[in-house]
């Protein structure tokens, strides 16, 4: 059997029947006052098109008016409209704006009319101009994946940034709009990757926000003022995990708000001649210590996205090998060069004969991301140490075109230290102060295909330690 479809000629042919024909046996009335208009369609392709329309217009529902039947719509704009009526009859989804909240507009009556097939492709479109700009969209998208389980695309998107990129939320200018059920939602994940004194210090500011405690002065708070405050934090104290913060955490973020968390404080207050204070805090604030912990990373350059790429590279595993969930390593900041300084004496007080590290690095001008693994411990001798090793390995991690190029030594003596040098890959990866060299000597792939030096913008050293 030969088939050959000419379906353009079949949208094309029924587009025609909508702009000129006039055999319409249905008037559609579409939004309300200002912004109303008046359809008119054939119930035949609205009935063989359309699940809603074959349910509104039975003969239950409709009305009818000079032998044309008679449908209200006032909660979708005609412009909006418009381009449905073209997809039901020409199976073409036009958009002529990049607006966010029109396209959600079209999403969200979409599936209203049932219009499944193209939901994924809507919120798509609706995600694609916000992505650089997501804290100014953040809780609105947010309230969407919850509103509207259906819509998946955005779901997964959500759910993805709550796990990995949970700044985007909490340091929003909108974090502020979120509503309350959704921040205890937030709160009670344990898949969240932020620090536990950082969400405490973000709820502080939500709760002061809403109860309009503008003075950041505490010193200069009544009682009443500090009453407010606990009224507001009652729905969500039981969700900060204080057992995992330190003690100077908890002594300079907590304890200062001690009257509108009395309650939960008393027994600190009471034991602390008789206990360390982290066993305090677990027991007046009722918290088990199995309680997990949230997973975190203290980077400027990378996120739990890419400690769980690297764990599988680590371990010798498939890019999607681990999970959030079953990921075994942990990686502790040692050294940041635009913190600490790019001098490679810097790098050797706080870097070496900690075993195993992860080295990342920020390109000046192209922002490229590369990095390096060392299962060896970094050293300081006066001449050159080669490490004895083939379980390092360089790479390059491509976000946004999803590449990711991992690099395995064809030698043994893979990386080597010295004390007026940074880490060192061979010629393939070494740093020299605020410098890096970067060519293909001892490792399969050239990870970069820049210049062989180039300037770094910043770059960040881990302990890695299994979990």
């Amino acid at each position: 059997m030969i088939t050959q479809q000419f379906l353009p000629y079949l949208s094309q042919h029924y587009l025609s029947a909508l702009n000129n024909n006039n055999d319409f046996d249905v008037i559609i009335k579409i939004g309300e006052g200002n912004n109303y208009k008046e359809f008119e369609a054939h119930s035949f392709v609205l009935f063989t098109r359309s699940k809603y329309f074959r349910a509104a217009l039975s003969k239950e529902w409709v009305k009818k008016q000079d032998n044309k039947m008679i449908f209200h719509k006032p909660n979708i704009s005609p412009k909006i409209f418009e381009i449905i009526l073209k997809y039901i009859y020409g199976g073409i989804v036009e958009i002529d704006t990049e607006d966010p909240e029109e396209i959600l507009d079209l999403l969200i009556a979409s599936d209203e009319l049932y219009f499944e097939e193209i939901l994924d492709y809507l919120q798509d479109i609706f995600l694609e101009p916000i992505k650089d700009s997501l804290q100014d969209y953040i809780v609105l998208v947010i309230n969407i994946s919850i509103r509207y389980p259906t819509f998946n695309v955005i779901k997964d998107y959500v759910d993805f940034t709550i796990k990995y990129l949970p700044h985007i939320i909490f340091f929003s200018k909108e974090f502020y709009n979120l509503d309350r059920e959704i921040l205890e939602l937030l709160l009670q994940r344990d898949d969240i990757m932020i620090k536990e004194v950082q969400l405490w210090d973000c709820l502080l500011e939500w709760c002061k926000f809403k109860v309009e405690l503008n003075n950041s002065n505490i010193e200069e708070w009544n009682t009443m003022d500090f009453i407010r405050l606990k009224e507001s934090l009652q729905p969500f104290i039981n969700h900060i995990r204080f057992s995992h913060m330190t003690t100077s955490d908890f002594t300079d973020k907590v304890l200062p708000y001690r009257a509108s968390v009395e309650e939960y404080i008393y027994d600190i207050i009471k034991k602390i001649f008789f206990t360390s204070i982290r066993d305090m805090i677990r027991l007046s604030f009722n918290f088990s210590v199995e309680q997990p912990k949230r997973r975190g990373i203290d980077s400027l350059l990378i996120n739990i996205k890419e400690c769980i790429l690297i764990s599988c590279w680590i371990d010798n595993k498939s890019n999607d090998y681990y999970s959030f969930s079953t990921f075994p390593y942990n990686f502790h900041l040692l050294y940041r060069a635009s913190r600490d300084g790019f001098d490679n004496s810097t790098f050797h007080k706080l870097c070496d004969m900690k075993g195993p590290t992860l080295t990342i690095i920020r390109v000046e001008g192209t922002n490229e991301l590369i990095g390096g693994y060392n299962p060896l411990d970094w050293q300081s001798p006066p001449d050159w140490v080669e490490g004895i090793t083939r379980d390092s390995f360089i790479f390059k991690i491509d976000n946004q075109d999803e590449k990711y190029i991992p690099s395995k030594p064809y030698i043994e003596n893979s990386v080597a230290s010295k004390f007026d040098n940074g880490p060192n890959f061979r010629d393939d990866l070494t740093i020299c102060g605020s410098r890096c060299h970067c060519e293909h000597f001892g490792y399969n792939k050239r990870i970069i295909s820049t210049e062989l030096n180039f300037v770094m913008a910043d770059y960040e050293v881990f302990k890695v330690v299994k979990s």
